[in-house]
């Protein structure tokens, strides 16, 4: 699968390939980025969500809408091998906090790894080329998320947002399972003059991925776990920001 993300002031992006191994190699401004998860051990079969045929982009509104008014949690905990981050989910960006609280359900998430880390950017994760992944995939169906950017999440800190396609994607659609959690950095005095002043405090406060803000939904926040972020955020990488040791995910949302 491939999703593009412009997760870079100037779009500079990098190719991944995961045919048994993964090979990064840096590419120049404005060409597309495949962001899919390093393999990772086979993990044991997880259950699979029992709704009847594939979820697809006619249909993905009605069902994240009734899996929403069925399922109305919005707090999760990600737990990693660097430690835990406690994340609360937006409830005013609906299909969003639904569609992850699916995956994470149904085991999607688990034993899938950061496999995107940028200091001072964000830490990426939510694909997968693992065997018992793609088959959830195939099983489920390929589909997107219409855009629920609102003008109050922005990205500071600690959002949790979703990646998405540029190209021939006008009405910025999410990804249904690429995901993201600010680290960012804190705004130069020029910096500030390209935000507007009602986020200059918050941004001056804890920093953040001010150039992403309305080109991506925002659905989330960590409340618990800054600190693995910037953990997760300092591990050594590879020329295509890609973890040379795994850092592994497992989430469960919190009752």
């Amino acid at each position: 699968m491939k999703i593009l993300t412009a997760l870079l002031p100037v779009v500079c992006v990098c190719l991944w390939s995961c045919s048994g191994k993964h090979k990064a190699a840096p590419v120049s401004q404005n060409q597309e980025q495949q962001t899919v998860a390093k393999p990772v051990k086979k993990a044991p079969a997880k259950k699979q969500l029992t709704r009847s045929g594939y979820i697809h982009d006619d249909n993905v509104v009605k069902i994240l809408t009734e899996f929403g008014r069925k399922n109305p949690e919005t707090e999760i905990t990600v737990k990693t091998t660097k430690g835990t981050i406690r994340i609360r989910l937006y409830e005013d960006t609906p299909l969003h906090r639904a569609n992850f609280l699916m995956l994470i359900k149904d085991g999607y998430f688990d034993d899938t790894v950061f496999y995107r880390v940028v200091p001072g950017l964000v830490i990426q994760g939510g694909d997968s080329d693992d065997t018992g992944k793609r088959a959830w995939k195939k099983k489920i169906g390929v589909y997107t998320i219409p855009e629920e950017v609102r003008p109050a999440h922005i990205h500071k800190k600690g959002a949790l947002a979703m990646s998405r396609y540029y190209e021939n994607n006008p009405t910025k659609r999410s990804s249904s399972w690429d995901f993201y959690i600010v680290q960012g950095a804190m705004p130069s005095e020029a910096a500030l003059r390209t935000i507007p002043e009602a986020n200059h405090e918050t941004y001056k406060k804890v920093g953040g991925t001010w150039h992403l803000d309305g080109q991506h939904t925002v659905f989330g926040e960590v409340i618990d776990g800054f600190d693995v972020i910037d953990k997760i955020a300092a591990v050594r990488c590879d020329s295509g920001d890609w973890p040379y040791t795994d850092v592994v995910i497992h989430m469960v949302v919190n009752k």
